[in-house]
């Protein structure tokens, strides 16, 4: 695959790696149109230059020629009952693919000033993701899939679709334990807790799981290996290893429990 644009980004780079890789091609981006022109095969014209037929043709927006962070207008309209949006005068893809690609995958509007939340992060409901309403859409995989079709028009011999999608667990483990291994001071606190909230309940499962007359409430690991011996799907742990904080409240990652 070769992509011809009048200068060769970082951030064009980046798109075209998000949005070739799963179909596991080369591609290759160059600023010679010259030798645009003459090569055969798969190519896609990144710009504004007109090409002779033979190639998908691609508007470009300023966006992955610029440096900085800026304030993106992302207008949602429909192709094909396809979202899409940074419209372009494009005829079979009729928006800047390369910039829409970047970014989404680059969580651009995160970078921007945000309203944060209160442990600081960015909520899915500020994203335009939500707000125009394809927050649950792959979309980037919707794209490319238009994409493929476009190009196996003028490349019938050569499809351009994924091979496929693999699953991975991945467990992440804020708080190893709910009860044990915290040490005398935050036991004690934990029980002081508990009585001043009058949750009595909690004071009872906290001192069983203590005396060990019960398995502590997040111990599940030999559950969740259990269930990944019997499904097969890779499995991740990640275990939070932060010093104690406001936030970070695990057992220290320097008891051998």
């Amino acid at each position: 695959m070769l992509i011809y644009s009048t200068e060769i980004t970082p951030r064009l780079s980046y798109a075209c790696e998000v949005l070739f890789k799963p179909w596991n091609i080369r591609w290759e981006i160059t600023n010679d149109f010259t030798f645009f022109e003459t090569v055969s095969g798969p190519k896609i014209n990144y710009s504004k230059t007109e090409s002779r037929p033979g190639s998908i043709t691609l508007h470009p927006l300023p966006l992955l020629f610029e440096k900085g962070i800026s304030k993106q207008p992302a207008n949602l309209f429909y192709r094909d009952e396809i979202p899409s949006f940074f419209q372009s005068s494009s005829q079979s893809i009729p928006f800047d693919l390369f910039a829409a690609t970047f970014y989404l995958a680059s969580r651009y509007e995160e970078y921007q000033h945000f309203e944060k939340d209160f442990m600081g992060r960015f909520e899915a409901g500020n994203s335009s993701s939500h707000q125009l309403g394809f927050l649950r859409l792959p979309l980037i995989d919707i794209w490319r899939k238009r994409l493929g079709e476009e190009l196996e028009k003028l490349w019938p011999d050569q499809p351009f679709r994924t091979e496929g999608f693999s699953a991975l667990s991945t467990i992440d483990v804020d708080s190893a334990f709910a009860y044990k291994h915290k040490g005398l001071i935050r036991i004690a606190g934990g029980y002081a807790k508990d009585f001043t909230g009058f949750r009595f309940c909690n004071m009872a499962n906290r001192t069983s799981a203590l005396l060990g007359a019960t398995k502590d409430p997040y111990d599940t690991y030999d559950f969740i290996i259990a269930e990944y011996q019997r499904t097969g799907i890779p499995l991740h742990f990640f275990f939070l290893l932060a010093d104690f904080g406001k936030f970070d409240k695990n057992v220290s990652n320097n008891r051998r429990r």
